[in-house]
């Protein structure tokens, strides 16, 4: 479930028979009704979990599907002409941010009257109904499934912050986030007294949570980063929940009341390492709602996870405890 603010539909290859015009509908169904249900598990073969090529709807599927009323959902793009699948003339954008649909959960795809299309994709922001999560409940509070996503970052030569918060382990370094090198390092590496490199620059990356929560456990994964993974990281955070994205970005960042989350910490190639508040690493906060990543003095993390609780299981903001 999100808001959505866009749509993106691409008739690629279907150049001779793509659909001529389409329009899409929405409605927010927390509760999933029977016939939904039914219309999925009917629909369902574990040899072929994506349907199958030349099968169409039978008469019952037409008829649960009619039960549900989808044919008065209200439009979120109206009857709209498509162009055919060539490079030039494939992708079709539509801003909806104007729609008036706060949180939705189902739509409805419809071709007129049928042919063709590539995909569809939906943008926006994710919206978990967090009421229905168990009280105490841990969970990654800046994955992507629940609302998480990049906001700035000093350096994105090889990839942008928000693939660290993808699903799973990164497939390759591309599927990370990955800054040039610093070209005024020192030529001699001298080590500090607490077992750092001195003296390097460092970038960083700012991440919001998809929920404000308290953190218990902070994970790092530089798979596939095996020569350029960084040396050392360090993770701070602020509760400013309210602030824009351009509170964040440049000067204004420094300016944000960030305190340390995981003290700058060493990092191994092409690995997973976790962090806990139980064994002393990671330092015990309130409420945070966004972390700056930052890394010495620069190259690749494939995914950043922060395991905690959300905000309604907790006691109170970052302030109050420190």
């Amino acid at each position: 479930p999100g808001q959505i603010v866009g749509i993106e539909l691409d008739t690629a290859f279907f150049t001779g028979n793509h659909s001529p015009r389409f329009s899409l509908q929405a409605a927010c169904i927390d509760d999933e009704p029977e016939a939904l249900v039914a219309l999925h598990n009917m629909r369902r073969d574990p040899d072929h979990p994506y349907g199958q090529i030349g099968s169409a709807a039978s008469a019952e599927d037409l008829a649960l599907a009619e039960s549900l009323g989808t044919d008065k959902w209200p439009d979120l793009v109206s009857f709209t002409p498509l162009q055919p699948g060539y490079p030039e003339t494939r992708h079709h954008f539509f801003d909806v941010s104007g729609s008036g649909l706060k949180r939705i959960t189902h739509l409805r795809l419809n071709m007129f009257p049928d042919g063709g299309i590539a995909r569809l994709r939906v943008h926006g922001k994710v919206m978990p109904d967090w009421d229905k999560l168990p009280a105490g409940t841990e969970i990654d509070l800046c994955s992507v499934l629940n609302g998480g996503r990049g906001v700035s970052c000093s350096n994105r030569h090889f990839g942008v912050p928000g693939n660290m918060l993808g699903i799973g382990r990164g497939v390759n370094m591309g599927d990370g986030w990955e800054t040039a090198r610093h070209l005024h390092r020192p030529p001699v590496l001298e080590m500090g007294p607490d077992g750092n490199i001195k003296d390097l620059e460092n970038d960083w990356a700012v991440l919001k949570l998809g929920v404000s929560g308290t953190v218990n456990r902070v994970q790092i994964d530089t798979a596939h980063f095996k020569g350029n993974f960084p040396e050392s990281c360090q993770i701070d955070a602020c509760f400013e929940p309210n602030q824009p994205d351009e509170a964040f970005e440049g000067d204004s960042c420094a300016q944000r009341a960030w305190v340390p989350l995981l003290p700058r910490t060493k990092l191994g190639a092409d690995r997973i390492v976790d962090f806990t508040v139980a064994a002393g690493e990671v330092m015990q906060r309130g409420l945070i709602s966004h972390v700056r990543l930052s890394i010495f003095p620069d190259g690749g993390i494939s995914r950043v996870r922060l395991f905690g609780t959300p905000q309604a299981a907790t006691a109170g903001p970052l302030r109050s405890r420190l």
